[in-house]
């Protein structure tokens, strides 16, 4: 179930009821619910094959909100949560490096009190028992049910049991080229199927299992289960499973075909949600001179075209010019263009920007567009109405879904006939799912960032406290309060003239001194400092801790190519990870007091954000 959450361990067991203890082992859990669904996800994440449960219940039943919500109430007849500790404090709930977070062992615990509607639902749970979970609440309604009692399902249903599958659902999965034009793929959850005609590693007839290819089929793998619908088999050891419009690569334990049992039915795939997934694909193109013709298929499920202006032209010509992440061996080969004639122009573009890397093209299309896109015509698909498969039989949903889908083109003419000369389908391409924003006037370029310094100021920290003294003319300023809160308080000291004003200020200096304030080091130093140690040149005369320049070490952090400390971001905090210690900042000398007992080496995070979004994140930097 992804991440555990929760340590389990069971305390007791008598007939229909269960009592656990659960405690928490994740920071995202801080919370034991008295829920049907967490209770229930709980239970199955403890069974093993054979178990009566999990026979009864699948995973996927647990993570159908259709499903619990119809049948919860017929497993789990009451949840009731008692005896909880270590509840987090409300410094912690805000302070997500609060120390509280440093003790696992002392958080949320409690008992969880489980009421089942037969002893069968909780009889693999001997007490003693441990186990890890990652359940969580997921709806918060369940419908009325009578109590289930074991074997007690529905009639298989065969009809409406699969649905056919399009190969544009999952072309853009990273699909081989080669699958079926339509596949079969289970409409339930797994535990509407049982396996037969099942293969064993070591015993796979591979004729008789390319035979299968396009048929609903379950495997079993090292790692668990897939069902899904067989699309290809590169060769004896190796099948290719589409599930959930996603592509799953695996040597198979076992396979077998998949048929309808009796069950309880959850959430039924339906042909919107098939449509919904299929890609709009540029399936041709001609090129003559300055001119390009594009041929379009579009889904019939009635969706507008995702071409609409010299934007979407310009970023359907650039996008074979951009590694993939399959294609990029690093994060670095992501920033890099292929090579070209539009490549280079592009590259001038963000040069004169200030700005680098094939990942940022995507920042400045709508202000480049036209110089690349002279003119576009677009003869839309024709109108007609979307097709409503879930109304059709099932060998009518495959006649209507293989007959010719909607075709659209696109007639474009380029400022310079050199941007074609890379462009070129030789197979269909995936448009994207909605067009890019129009075409605008190109941003003003920014003015370099100046800020006029204070005439004087002082940094005085003792311990967990800092207070901050600027003084601008006949005004002198006191900031103070917690290093490590981001509010501090202010007040203003107007005197009448620079003079009174310069004398008031080193009075209060000192007197601060004489209480036993620590005078952090000059601005100057500070600045140097932090240069040295994180590679960033500051400036804080704005009020804010601005970055000006980014040098090494903090250069080299990126994720999949984006920089996160740039000219003109903000710096907030600091944190080293050895001590934890967070400090928020507004002046830089706080950066350098945190800084200075932090050993070269040691690792700290850089708290930043971009002033336009306030949005940012924490690199880690290895300081000098």
């Amino acid at each position: 179930m992804g991440s555990d959450l929760y340590d389990v361990r069971a305390v007791s067991r008598s007939d229909t009821d269960l009592v656990l203890d659960v405690r928490v082992v994740h920071p995202d859990a801080m919370r034991i619910p008295p829920d049907r669904s967490f209770a229930l996800m709980l239970l199955r994440d403890g069974v093993k094959d054979g178990d009566v449960l999990a026979r009864e219940i699948s995973f996927e039943d647990t993570m159908d909100e259709v499903w619990v919500t119809r049948y919860a109430a017929g497993f789990i007849r009451d949840v009731q949560v008692t005896d909880v500790t270590g509840k987090p404090p409300k410094a912690a709930e805000e302070n997500p490096y609060h120390r509280y977070w440093d003790h696992p062992e002392e958080w949320m615990r409690g008992r969880l009190h489980v009421t089942v509607a037969h002893p069968a639902w909780i009889a693999h749970v001997e007490p003693g028992a441990r186990w890890q979970s990652g359940a969580f609440v997921l709806t918060a309604t369940y419908d009325d049910h009578p109590p289930i009692v074991p074997g007690a399902a529905g009639p298989a249903e065969v009809e409406g049991a699969f649905v056919w599958v399009p190969r544009e659902c999952v072309i853009e999965r990273a699909a081989p080229p080669d699958i079926p034009a339509l596949f079969e793929a289970p409409a339930y959850a797994s535990s509407a199927y049982a396996a037969m005609q099942v293969m064993k590693a070591g015993a796979i007839d591979g004729e008789r299992l390319r035979s299968w290819i396009g048929k609903p089929v379950r495997v079993m793998a090292s790692y668990g289960e897939v069902c899904g619908s067989l699309v290809a088999v590169p060769d004896d050891a190796t099948v290719v499973v589409a599930s959930d419009f996603g592509i799953t690569r695996t040597s198979p334990e076992s396979i077998g075909l998949l048929k309808p049992i009796a069950g309880r039915r959850g959430e039924k795939l339906t042909y919107g949600r098939v449509l919904e997934a299929a890609a709009t694909l540029a399936m041709s193109a001609t090129k003559t001179g300055t001119a390009l013709e594009v041929r379009m298929q579009v889904p019939p499920d009635g969706r507008s075209l995702p071409i609409e202006t010299e934007t979407d032209v310009l970023g359907m010509l650039f996008a074979p010019l951009q590694y993939s992440f399959e294609d990029a061996a690093t994060a670095a080969d992501y920033q890099k263009f292929r090579p070209s004639p539009l490549s280079r122009a592009l590259e001038q573009d963000l040069a004169a920007r200030d700005m680098e890397g094939a990942h940022r093209v995507a920042e400045i299309l709508p202000e480049i567009a036209k110089q690349y896109i002279a003119s576009l015509e677009i003869e839309p698909p024709p109108a007609t109405a979307p097709l409503q498969l879930d109304e059709l039989s099932h060998a009518d949903a495959r006649e209507a879904l293989a007959a010719p889908w909607p075709m659209a083109t696109l007639r474009a003419h380029v400022t310079d006939e050199k941007w074609l000369e890379h462009f070129t389908i030789d197979a269909p391409r995936v448009l994207p799912r909605r067009p890019l924003p129009a075409p605008t006037a190109p941003k003003p370029r920014p003015a370099p960032i100046a800020f006029a310094p204070p005439d004087d100021r002082a940094v005085l920290w003792t311990g967990e406290k800092i207070w901050v003294a600027e003084r601008r003319g006949s005004t002198w300023t006191a900031r103070w309060g917690k290093r490590s809160d981001e509010q501090r308080q202010t007040k203003d000291h107007p005197l009448a003239s620079a003079e009174k004003a310069k004398a008031a200020f080193d009075k209060a200096v000192a007197a601060k001194v004489r209480g036993g304030y620590r005078r952090a080091r000059p601005t100057a130093e500070a600045v140097a400092i932090v240069k040295k140690r994180l590679g960033l040149e500051v400036d804080d005369a704005s009020g804010k801790v601005v970055v000006t320049k980014v040098g090494p070490p903090c250069k080299d952090v990126d994720f999949m190519g984006t920089i996160w400390c740039r000219p003109a971001d903000e710096v907030f905090g600091v944190m080293p990870v050895k001590t934890r210690a967070d400090t928020r900042v507004r002046v830089v000398e706080e950066i350098a007091i945190a800084l200075e007992p932090v050993a070269p080496g040691d690792e700290v995070y850089v708290h930043c954000q971009r002033p336009a979004t306030r949005s940012g994140g924490s690199p880690l930097v290895n300081i000098r």
